[in-house]
């Protein structure tokens, strides 16, 4: 796999991110939790991209924008759980 795409891969940087905290259930289940949010961010993203250059969402958009950012806020709100408790 070219070196690029090894660094860009979320799922290769995933796994190495988990390789280098084993043994900490607490950092284990941040990093999920970083990864998760990261994904829902890109989903955000292409939903602008699918929109640009005026980002004016129709009904449906518009419903997925709402499911999308409350899985975002649901996904910050476990992460800062357990990152502060």
């Amino acid at each position: 796999m070219d070196l690029y795409l090894k660094c860009h891969d979320p799922q290769h940087l995933y796994r190495l991110a988990l390789t280098m905290i084993r043994g900490d259930p607490v950092s284990q289940q941040a990093v999920k939790l970083v990864f998760e949010a990261m994904f829902t961010l890109t989903d955000i993203r292409a939903l602008l991209r699918e929109t640009a250059p005026f980002h004016r969402l129709d009904e449906q958009e518009k419903k997925e924008a709402e499911i999308l950012l409350s899985r975002l806020t649901h996904q910050v709100d476990l992460l800062k759980g357990e990152l502060l408790r």
